[in-house]
């Protein structure tokens, strides 16, 4: 068994966390996280458990050691790299979330969230043509990945790219109509006057 080395202390604690964290009990998991960590230094388990902990309560200051940590045990584990993204993201160092998300990509090349989330890492870096290039290929991998059709519809709006904005407004109308996405693209697709 994978976990035949682990001692049976952190085995639990990294156990209890996942309760707590099912619970909302998040604070506490992160301590019983943190003793687990303690314990077996080298386990991946809770290293990544920690990050996502912090992560989630909006703490990407605690979670970015968790998710080196635990990307430097298991450099192999697609998710690591996702959170980190998402965390270096959060805290504006854009360089180090494009690396993130490549390497998640490199890791996960047919999951249609390792673009997208590069896509919006560009976006808010204001680089509009990596942008669009990364939410264009999520698209190639999910025609119908709603926020990569709304985000897109946006920006070829703002370019001046009244067909391109049309058709991607279109499709996420299409997709969720009576969603606050689907609202709000029948708003924008309004404005640019298309009946």
């Amino acid at each position: 068994m994978y976990w035949d080395w682990v001692s049976p202390l952190a085995l639990e604690k990294v156990m209890l966390a996942h309760k707590l964290t099912q619970s909302g009990k998040t604070l506490a998991a992160v301590q019983s996280l943190i003793a687990a960590a303690e314990i077996e230094p080298t386990w991946f388990a809770p290293h990544f458990a920690l990050g996502s902990c912090f992560a989630s309560i909006g703490d990407h200051e605690e979670a970015m050691p968790a998710h080196k940590k635990a990307i430097s045990l298991e450099p192999g584990f697609p998710a690591t790299h996702y959170n980190l993204a998402q965390s270096c993201k959060a805290l504006g160092n854009f360089p180090e979330a494009v690396l993130a998300s490549k390497c998640y990509i490199a890791l996960r090349p047919t999951d249609p969230d390792g673009y997208f989330i590069l896509a919006t890492i560009y976006m808010r870096m204001q680089r509009p043509t990596e942008e669009v290039e990364s939410y264009l290929a999520t698209l190639r991998l999910d025609p119908n990945h709603l926020l990569a059709n709304m985000n897109l519809a946006v920006s070829y709006a703002e370019f001046g790219k009244r067909a391109l904005a049309v058709h991607h407004f279109g499709t996420v109308i299409r997709l969720a109509p009576k969603s606050d996405v689907g609202r709000k693209a029948t708003e924008l697709l309004d404005s640019l006057g298309h009946k």
